[in-house]
């Protein structure tokens, strides 16, 4: 019995062991593919670099300067006349530095001007800073490229929500989704949450308004929209008649687009303007998309378009690239300097733009600009990006960093430090609703929303029910 014990202990021994080493095998296979799959992915440029180099890729006039992290129109500046330019002036200095005007604003002095040929970002600043001290210049800037992204966020798996929204098969204002202003619930709860009931009870007092929208094309055949005039800006400026086919709709455009103007139409949702306003929308397409590029004069001049229509509130629910956001918020001086540069630019064109309509006694007007969604999203520091860090949603068993990103770096125009200009600027952070066993609604800060000083306001953002492309879905997102 003994040496059968003796036996039996040895082959359990063994079985032990060899499970223990089978053990240690597949889990060192499985942190060797782990370390493996991060090391295809950290070899690869960071999403903000690529995005760059795809762009210089597609276009010639676009180049990539690797030493700073910038993206720029290689062979363009960007020129603000003094008050007293004439534009004989211009034309006098463009000729004397072998250029051409390639875009013009000069009912506000903005002139865009370009090179016969290619110029690297030294030669191009360089060029720059002498024709600041010319006497009938006030600024000039590199006309840099700004990376756009859609600012909705896509609800983790596993997210709870205190409520279960349904597809209401007829207009809000049913049996099925009653107006609650004191208990918020169902598709409908950011607007009870907001008590637009309470401004509505005042429409016959008000005038109607014209509201603008910069954001992704949206569905411009969708039942529940319907806007007054829409347009695109081109990577040029230049201001184009949207014509139904040019790009394809996107459910962000569409899905902001039926939050703020949704007709009261027996239709799907309810936009919470009414019918007190006229919808005027510029599609600026992400330069992710690489259907075009987007610089501040671009930018401007679909701002511009909807103020020279007296529209008199200009909501922009796009965002610079999150990497770049997390980046300059850690303190990142590469994404910090790209971002400043560009609102410094944005900056002069709204100054002279806004001292103009002052001038002419043009009403006012003003942005209303997501605080962002980066801190949804995870990340992991890399000395080897150019912004020291690198998207980590994609990374396997390394160390993510999340949460801190800050507002005033989620669009470079809640950058902008000129009182003229941030005066007329809200940065809008978004809230979500719970509701405990006794029934009593609270609200939270989104744990994705961007965070900072620099947020104005908050208003709800998790779980709205809105316009997609050809149907309706709901959205979490500042």
């Amino acid at each position: 019995m003994k040496r059968e014990n003796k036996t039996g202990k040895k082959k359990g021994i063994k079985l032990v062991v060899s499970f223990l080493i089978t053990i240690a095998i597949v889990v060192g296979l499985s942190i060797g593919a782990v370390a493996i799959y991060n090391q295809i992915e950290l070899s690869k440029p960071d999403e903000a670099t690529q995005t760059y180099l795809n762009l210089a890729e597609q276009y010639s006039e676009i180049s990539y300067d690797e030493e700073s992290g910038v993206a720029y129109v290689n062979n363009e500046i960007v020129i603000i006349a003094k008050e007293d330019a004439t534009m004989t002036d211009i034309e006098s200095l463009v000729k004397r530095y072998d250029a051409t005007i390639s875009n013009t604003m000069d009912d506000i002095g903005v002139y865009k001007i370009a090179f016969s040929s290619a110029l690297e970002l030294e030669d191009l600043e360089k060029k720059v800073n002498k024709i600041k001290n010319e006497k009938v210049v006030e600024d000039a800037y590199v006309n840099t490229i700004i990376l756009l992204e859609e600012g909705e966020f896509a609800t983790p798996e596993g997210f709870d929500y205190a409520f279960t929204p349904k597809l209401p098969s007829d207009p809000w204002e049913t049996d099925d989704e009653d107006w609650d202003a004191e208990n918020p619930s169902g598709n409908n709860w950011g607007l009870e949450a907001v008590d637009a009931m309470g401004a509505w009870a005042y429409a016959e007092y008000m005038e109607k308004v014209n509201i603008g929208i910069i954001d992704s094309v949206p569905d411009a055949e969708h039942e529940d929209l319907n806007f007054a005039k829409l347009a695109y800006a081109g990577s040029d400026g230049t201001i184009y008649k949207f014509e139904s086919g040019d790009y394809k709709a996107a459910d962000h455009g569409s899905h902001v687009a039926g939050t703020i103007g949704a007709e009261w139409n027996d239709e799907g949702v309810s936009g919470i303007m009414m019918d007190k306003g006229n919808i005027y929308y510029c599609g600026v397409a992400s330069s992710s998309s690489n259907d075009y590029y987007t610089t501040p004069y671009t930018y401007f001049a679909a701002i511009k378009y909807l103020a020279d229509n007296d529209v008199r509130a200009i909501n922009i629910s796009q965002n610079t690239n999150r990497l770049l956001d997390f980046a300059a918020s850690k303190g990142n001086k590469k994404a910090k300097d790209i971002l400043e540069q560009q609102a410094s630019v944005l900056e002069g064109l709204l100054e002279r733009y806004i001292a103009k309509r002052e001038q002419q006694g043009e009403p006012d007007f003003v942005i209303c600009v997501s605080a962002g969604n980066t801190n949804g999203n995870t990340f992991y520091q890399d000395a080897d990006s150019p912004y020291g860090y690198r998207s980590a949603d994609k990374l396997k068993g390394v160390k993510k960093l999340q949460g801190g990103a800050l507002a005033k770096y989620n669009n470079y125009i809640s950058l902008i430090d000129s009182e003229t200009v941030s005066e007329r600027v809200i940065v809008v952070g978004s809230a979500g609703m719970n509701v405990n066993s006794d029934g009593i609604v609270t609200y939270t800060y989104s744990y994705f929303s961007c965070v900072g000083d620099r947020v104005d306001v908050v208003a709800p953002g998790e779980n709205i029910w809105s316009c997609i492309v050809s149907g309706y879905d709901s959205f979490d997102g500042t």
